[in-house]
């Protein structure tokens, strides 16, 4: 455009002047000064038209820039619930509830929709549970993607970018950052596929997402979106649990409701304590005897667990058991 402008500013000029002359000194002949008339005319044109032309075509590429950088920072569909910022955030309860995986993904929710506001009361709730990170994946609006599994179910957790305007102004911008920087320092940049790094302890608000293909995604839709907070889990480890080994039977292992437990000791008043594969005390049995018992799976959701039978203070075994869906 400037080009233009500089290459026909002087030739319009020297037109203006020779004509001026010209008619002056009465030395051109009519046709000629009609033909300077119409070129000078022509040219005034053709200048007009490529200025408003080059004006039209650097306002759309500015605007596709724009609209561009405002999709790849940040995003699009139920936004303002993911980072705090919509009417109903003021009604979130920060107070973590203790949770695992498999209960998330069993909580029923609405079919989600693109427009859909907070939805009541599963995303005023903020939750801590303990997991593992399987996948990484960095997104296109900038959130960091993780699938957090528990060995059996997985559920999509996702950190957005405080570098973007619509998340800056989130009131968890703050806590954003830290778990960010946790993740950097402790998985990587970029996509990773395999990670193998102890189990974290993961707290974040339940977010319904629509379906669009999202690796590990939960199927009722529920992801923690956003996590608030992320460290690596203090707990007595299985490997701690699993000092000692006895002979004890468990059939059938899997098992889906119950199963039966046999040993060659004459139990007396022991006691069956539970694990969860982190660690957590989730169940007990307690006066038990005889050489065998059945075990009721009760509420306990499918996975790995530890189980630790113990009489007169001291163990008398340990084993694993695997709960089935």
């Amino acid at each position: 455009m400037n080009f233009i402008r500089l290459f026909l500013r002087p030739v319009k000029l020297h037109l203006l002047l020779l004509l001026d002359n010209y008619m002056r000194l009465k030395l051109l002949p009519a046709f000629l000064l009609a033909a300077l008339s119409v070129t000078l005319l022509s040219l005034f044109l053709y200048a007009k038209s490529s200025e408003n032309g080059l004006k039209h075509e650097f306002s759309e590429e500015e605007e596709e820039s724009e609209m561009d950088a405002t999709v790849d920072c940040g995003g699009v569909e139920r936004w303002a619930v993911k980072v705090f910022t919509d009417p109903l955030a003021n009604t979130i309860d920060w107070t973590p509830k203790s949770t695992t995986i498999a209960h998330l993904v069993a909580i029923t929710t609405p079919k989600p929709g693109t427009t859909m506001p907070r939805y009541q009361p599963v995303e005023d709730s903020t939750y801590i549970f303990n997991c593992r990170i399987t996948i990484k994946k960095a997104e296109g609006d900038d959130d960091i993607h993780l699938v957090l599994s528990d060995g059996v179910n997985t559920i999509i957790g996702e950190i957005p970018d405080p570098a973007c305007p619509s998340v800056a102004t989130s009131p968890k911008a703050a806590q954003f950052t830290i778990a960010r920087d946790w993740v950097l320092k402790n998985i990587g940049k970029g996509n990773v596929n395999t990670i193998n790094i102890p189990p974290v302890t993961i707290t974040g608000v339940a977010f319904i997402d629509p379906p669009h293909g999202q690796t590990g995604a939960a199927p009722n839709n529920l992801e923690i979106h956003s996590i608030i907070d992320i460290h690596f889990t203090v707990f007595t480890g299985v490997n701690e649990l699993m000092q000692k080994e006895g002979s004890i039977k468990i059939y059938p292992n899997p098992f889906s409701s119950e199963t039966a437990f046999s040993t060659e000791i004459d139990l007396k008043n022991a006691t069956l304590t539970v694990y969860n594969s982190f660690g957590q005390q989730v169940k007990q049995m307690n006066n038990i005897s005889g050489h065998s018992f059945t075990f009721q799976r009760d509420n306990l959701p499918a996975g790995l667990y530890i189980i630790r039978l113990s009489q007169d203070k001291k163990i008398v075994a340990t084993e694993r058991v695997v709960i089935g869906l």
